[in-house]
């Protein structure tokens, strides 16, 4: 897994894991009845929403913390 420092993966290693489990930023905010761009944000760390970030980990089978490196 690509990471940046303290081994938090980067937006774009979250987008190639995402598609690996088939999903892209379109299709996963249909599912959650979000707008691609909040999808997009969280995705991205311009944002954060507990219901994105957790259905994300949830997919990948890991947790915020280890995606976003919040304490």
């Amino acid at each position: 897994m690509q990471t940046t420092q303290n081994t938090i993966p980067t937006a774009l290693t979250i987008r190639r894991l995402l598609r690996l489990k088939g999903y892209t930023i379109r299709k996963l905010a249909m599912e959650l009845e979000r707008s691609t761009t909040s999808v997009h944000r969280v995705i991205y760390g311009v944002s954060r929403s507990r219901y994105i970030e957790g259905r994300i980990s949830e997919i990948l089978e890991t947790t915020p913390n280890l995606l976003w490196g919040y304490k």
